[in-house]
């Protein structure tokens, strides 16, 4: 599965595409950090947006997600350094965000689930 690097000069109009892309999307996020290993963080919430704020010295990337209304949570990266999108095939299955620290944060995706569940009434 090929990782591809997102130049920094890109990442807002990248980042803002996948989220309109990939809204509803399932996510897992996954913090791995040379000081604790990995750790799992958010499992399989639907996807609000991805977004950047790189107006200072230190970049900072916010991911939002939400079941409804009243249940969501947002994951800030700060002092991010790099930002990279993981494809297999022709499927965006996660991107990898890098700060400064060496900590990466992981965000895995999967198409959201339709389950239709239906009913034969004899």
């Amino acid at each position: 599965m090929p990782t591809y690097p997102i130049p920094q000069a890109h990442w807002r109009i990248a980042l803002d595409s996948f989220s309109v892309s990939h809204s509803a999307w399932l996510v897992s996020v996954e913090i791995v950090s040379p000081t604790i290993g990995a750790q799992p963080e958010v499992v399989e919430l639907p996807l609000d947006g991805i977004t950047v704020n790189d107006e200072g010295p230190h970049p900072a990337i916010a991911i939002a997600m939400s079941r409804q209304a009243t249940d969501h949570l947002t994951h800030m990266v700060e002092d991010v350094s790099n930002v990279y999108i993981r494809r297999e095939g022709n499927i965006d299955s996660a991107i990898e965000i890098v700060a400064s620290d060496g900590t990466r944060t992981i965000l895995r995706f999967s198409p959201p689930t339709n389950r239709i569940v239906s009913t034969t009434v004899h």
